[in-house]
């Protein structure tokens, strides 16, 4: 039989990545959250260590939001490939 879980976006959540945040998102009663794959990346760590340890420290399971325009890091920011135009994107 199929279960329902409840997943929260981290869209419009400014917080950084933490096991605080997760166990906090846990406790509202998500069951996972939905995060884009540079989220491995953002925090410097390009192992995706500390999402992973969020993640196992609160028992919270991930989804991951996979853009089909794309987008890459520029200074730690992320920037959405909503150009058409290659050279745009350099």
């Amino acid at each position: 039989m199929a279960k329902f879980r409840l997943i929260k976006t981290l869209w419009g959540i400014d917080d950084p990545i933490s096991p605080s945040l997760f166990k906090s998102i846990k406790e509202e009663g998500y069951h996972g959250v939905e995060v884009i794959r540079l989220a491995w990346h953002m925090d410097g760590n390009d192992d995706g260590k500390n999402l992973v340890e969020s993640l196992n420290h609160s028992g919270l399971a991930v989804v991951c939001q996979i853009h089909t325009t794309g987008g890459f890091l520029r200074n730690g920011e992320y920037i959405y490939c909503d150009e058409y135009d290659v050279d745009a994107h350099k």
